[in-house]
């Protein structure tokens, strides 16, 4: 007879060494990075229009663009910030949507006309925003900015050959401009008009070919006629003047590089501004640690050719993502030890062997398998393994256990491995389909946050089929050649489990003859444990960086200047705390995404956030507490928040709220209510107004008889102020391979608006300067300084955080009848966001598929029980879970968050094996001719151990987590932990009576109690 071939020695080892290679393999080769990556489901559309109100932008570009925006269904939310001159559209895709590449096209494509038929539109989309810059290079100690400048493109341009990096941009850049300085004075004097020197200089710059010939047979290209190679070039243009002369315009003006004076956002560090580079690598296909080296490794050549100070890392993400690996697997190899140390106390020694070996083997399957299918190592990945450690054990513990009993009553070892395989591969197979089934809503989820956690339904599946190939396979073939020696530590195994065994017979003798007793007992447990008060705490948890940032805000229209010079000396008192090591400042923005939900704020001059490093082992929250207490004291003119780095999804603030309607002064009018009503309540924390009010501005209208008199146009008008002012750009030249724009301007404008009034204009017609003023009608206007718009209505935005100890959605339960009340006396609608908004979404994308994992559990229970009423009884273990979770989160004064739900989740996998393996006991007994009251309580008594040790491996797996130096692991442990001990205990005490009751009588016999170990130890 020839021996089947799942306990084929050679078969079997050979494909486990492939596996395992496979796996060791994948684990050193596969993509690694800190946290998940994320579809691209955020984007911005960045307006640049020089010269244009907000209004008349917010007419002439937004508008049609939200047209376009309106008509794509997959986008979610789309808000449009409109100011002078610029104007930006955040774009939110639906959470559904995983072909996000193909809906930016189509908007891409729907925005393509609008750019075409305004050349002069500045329009760009971003769809890569949510890239995380991980590594923040800073570039300074030169004394000259523009010098400075030069050595960040260098870099930048350095880095952008290393293949694993993806983009490498230049962070606060103040921009270059080669600057024609040519002073009102000196027109006058020579009669050069600016105009003049703009259109000669444009001239001068015309690089498209102009004509082609034919010399034998081949065409050729002329060379353009007119082109600036040089800033020498430059200088030697000639300039006509009135009189016919040809001046270089050397001769005329000074000609030199400047930074360009409307850039809005800078960088800074100890008070002196500086240029920075953010890299952002290649995600999901790299390495972060090597990668990493490869930036470190560059910066340390580059400082070598420019000198050692040339740049220094600020901010360094593969660092992070090395500590928070190395933590978890820590934590990895704690539990399996611990694991080890629980089966040897449990098994015989060949048994624990045989498991601990296939555990590690499973391990690897799963490495090799989630490597085979492109997956990439993080966080979650970890967790996912550490999670499925005791659903590992389960199966292999019961293959052992049948192999032992096979071989005590005297079957020959081979024979013992065929029989346990051939009487446990299905019930394992309906085992392990049920604990899938419990795992795939989780995988079917769809959003941000099941994007963020995916991993570990994958990791865990993956693990749960290895372990049943595993279990079937190699632990037999282990325990046919691990010999079993009697020893004194066998002995004292066997009188635990005889101990076990007596306890188990106690206990459903008991529960078996109070029913009701134990039933009330149970529910009165379940409601106690209910009835716990919940650990204050926000929803998303923080990490375990010693970073903090700093959001500031000052009121809309705040110029530039301002911002830089409140920042710095905000961050100034930051350093002074004695365990702040530094700050970065970044002004006029929201500064590089070096963690990857932070939220994004470009362009704009009244906001900026300084990023604090604080001291090793310093208490974050304690912090970030001192500096929010101390700064909103000493700055009470801004809107200030100091925060620790999170998980979740990027939150402006805990509570945001927006007023919707058609009129600016109707919408202010009522923000202004809302506002007095969040700021009289003590429960909110320094609430603010998102939008701006009426500020003052100059507007001049030009006379059309005047101008036409002497024979000038509103363009020609607007260069001469242009040139009075930032600049008139001339033309666009690249002398150093970095576009660079040549600018003429007038060194001795103060920029004020007596000054720009009487910007004289020279005219053919008159033989002296005409001032502006003479042409033009002004006055001072009280206008909105920026447009807020919300799926292309009309918006303003309120913002507050919520004092500690405060319950958010109880707090929000009681203001929104007042706010919807002002909103609607105003017709206006009242929509509410922040943290409550987004763990409502979080959890109904968590929650949305639980109905179809449930119904596959109920399938695959009916399959393996064919009664309705044993498979609930099945799916009742689960609520005994979802009981303990809380309970011990509480006991434990840990918050009860987005991380404990998802341990709920996972507890659905792992305590349905329990109840199946008792009632499975049950009926095997009963089909061999016991009672059932005699069949229950046997299959308490056999069933005990294996029970209590998978759930015990589960818990000691767990135990590591519960001290992770990452807050995102102990909600999540805790509450695996809190769930296997209530579920444990209620499916041991709760199950049999329902049993009890639920299957039909035979007789009321008990079985007295033999024990059947009282020679074993003495032979």
């Amino acid at each position: 007879m020839s021996t089947p071939w799942f306990v084929n020695p050679r078969l079997i080892l050979g494909l486990v060494c492939i596996l395992c290679l496979a796996g060791i393999g994948g684990w050193f080769s596969a993509p690694e990075q800190e946290d998940p990556s994320f579809p691209y489901r955020n984007g911005l559309i960045v307006l640049n229009a020089s010269g244009l109100e907000a209004q008349s932008l917010a007419q002439r570009y937004v508008r049609p663009l939200e047209r376009v925006l309106a008509q794509i269904d997959e986008i979610q939310n789309y808000s449009a910030q409109v100011k002078h001159g610029a104007a930006s559209l955040d774009i939110e895709l639906k959470e559904t949507v995983y072909n996000t590449d193909e809906v930016w096209q189509r908007i891409k494509e729907g925005v393509a006309p609008i750019r075409q038929s305004n050349p002069s539109l500045s329009l760009a989309i971003l769809d890569r925003v949510q890239d995380t810059e991980g590594i923040f290079l800073s570039v300074g100690s030169r004394g000259d900015l523009l010098q400075e400048r030069q050595l960040a493109i260098a870099l930048r341009d350095q880095l952008l050959t290393l293949s694993t990096v993806r983009n490498a941009q230049l962070v606060g850049d103040p921009g270059q401009q080669l600057a024609v300085a040519f002073a009102q004075q000196s027109m006058l004097q020579t009669g050069i008009t600016p105009l003049q020197i703009a259109q000669r200089i444009a001239e001068a710059n015309k690089i498209e070919s102009v004509a082609s010939v034919t010399k034998d047979r081949a065409n050729l290209n002329l060379s353009p006629v007119a082109q600036l190679d040089s800033v020498s070039e430059l200088k030697n243009t000639l300039i006509a003047t009135a009189q016919g002369q040809q001046l270089p315009l050397a001769t005329l003006a000074d000609i030199h590089y400047r930074t360009d004076p409307q850039a809005r956002e800078s960088f800074w560090i100890n008070g002196r501004q500086q240029v920075g580079v953010a890299v952002t690598l290649v995600p999901n296909r790299i390495r972060i640690a090597q990668a990493g080296e490869q930036v470190t490794q560059l910066v340390e050549h580059f400082n070598h050719t420019y000198g050692a100070d040339a740049v220094r890392v600020e901010l360094f993400q593969p660092k992070w993502a090395k500590k928070r690996k190395d933590a978890l697997m820590q934590s990895l190899m704690l539990s399996l030890v611990a694991i080890a140390v629980i089966l040897f106390v449990f098994l015989s020694a060949s048994g624990a062997a045989s498991v601990c070996i296939a555990v590690v083997v499973i391990t690897l399957t799963a490495v090799a398998a989630f490597s085979a299918i492109d997956g990439v190592l993080h966080q979650m990945t970890i967790a996912g393994l550490i999670l499925s450690l005791g659903l590992m054990v389960d199966n292999c513990i019961v293959v052992a256990e049948r192999f032992n009993r096979h071989v005590s009553s005297g079957t020959a070892p081979l024979q013992s491995a065929i029989d346990s395989i051939t009487e446990l591969w299905r019930p394992l197979c309906a085992a392990t389909v049920t604990t899938v089934a419990a795992f795939l809503p989780m995988l079917m989820a769809k959003g941000s946050v099941a994007d963020f956690i995916a991993s570990i339904p994958v990791m865990v599946i993956l693990c749960i089929v290895a372990s049943y190939a595993i279990a079937l396979t190699l632990v037999p073939l282990l325990n046919r050649y691990f010999p079993e020696h009697k020893s004194q530590a066998s002995c004292w195994q066997q009188q635990l489990q005889l101990k076990l065994e007596q306890g188990a017979l106690a206990l459903s003798q008991f529960t078996l003859q109070h029913k009701a007793l134990t039933l009330v007992a149970a529910f009165g447990l379940c409601a106690g444990l209910m009835s716990l008060p919940q650990a204050e705490g926000e929803f998303f948890p923080k990490t375990n960086r010693n970073q903090a940032i700093v959001d500031v805000e000052l009121p809309m229209g705040s110029h530039k200047l301002l911002t830089a010079s409140t920042l710095n000396r905000i961050a100034e008192d930051i350093n002074a705390h004695a365990n702040v090591e530094r700050t970065l400042v970044f002004s006029g923005f929201s500064g590089p995404r070096f963690y990857y939900n932070l939220a994004q704020k470009p362009d704009e001059s009244h906001i900026g956030r300084v990023v604090l490093s604080a001291q090793a082992n310093t208490d974050m929250s304690q912090l970030v507490e001192q500096l929010n207490t101390r700064l909103q004291r000493d700055y009470p003119e801004v809107v200030l928040r100091a925060r620790e780095l999170g998980q979740g999804p990027p939150l402006e603030s805990t509570v945001v709220m927006w007023l919707s309607g058609e009129d600016y002064g109707v919408l202010r009018q009522a923000g202004e209510e809302v506002f007095a009503v969040l700021n009289a309540d003590p429960r909110l924390d320094k609430p603010g107004k998102a939008y701006s009010g009426a500020v003052p501005q100059l507007t001049m209208v030009f006379n059309q008889q005047r101008i036409s008199q002497f024979g000038l146009t509103e363009r020609q008008l607007n260069d001469y102020l242009a040139w009075r002012s930032a600049g008139l750009t001339m033309t666009h030249v690249s002398f150093n391979n970095e576009p660079t724009s040549i600018v003429l301007y007038d060194p001795h404008s103060s920029h004020d608006s007596i000054d720009m009034m009487n910007t004289g204009v020279l005219t053919p017609l008159i033989d002296k300067a005409v001032p502006v003023h003479a042409l033009a009608d002004t006055q001072v206007l009280g206008k909105q300084a920026v447009l807020a718009r919300r799926n292309g209505v009309p918006v303003v935005k309120l913002i507050s955080e919520v004092a500690p100890g405060v319950d958010e959605a109880e707090l929000l339960t009681e203001l929104t009848p007042v706010l919807t009340d002002i909103a609607e006396r105003h017709g206006l609608r009242l929509e509410l966001g922040g943290e409550m908004a987004e763990s409502g979404e979080a959890n109904s994308a968590l929650f949305k598929t639980l109905p179809v994992g449930a119904l596959l559990l109920f399938i695959a229970l009916i399959l393996q029980f064919n009664s309705l009423r044993l498979t609930l009884l099945v799916m009742l273990s689960i609520p005994f879970a979802i009981i303990g979770a809380p309970a011990m989160l509480s006991l434990v004064q840990v918050p009860f968050g987005f991380m404990s739900v998802l341990g709920i989740l996972a507890l659905a996998g792992i305590v349905v094996n329990n109840a199946i393996l008792l009632i499975d006991g049950t009926l095997l007994y009963v089909k061999s001719g016991r009672n059932t009251q005699a069949a229950i309580v046997l299959s308490v008594q056999n069933r005990v151990r294996p029970v209590i040790v998978t759930s015990v491996t589960t818990i000691v797996g767990m135990l590591p987590l519960t001290s992770a130096s990452s807050p995102l692991w102990p909600p999540l442990a805790w509450a695996v932990i809190g769930g296997l001990l209530t579920s444990t205990i209620l499916v041991l005490v709760v199950i049999p009576v329902l049993l009890s009751l639920l299957l039909p009588r035979r007789n009321k016999g008990l079985p007295e109690y033999k024990p059947r170990l009282g020679n074993t130890c003495t032979e």
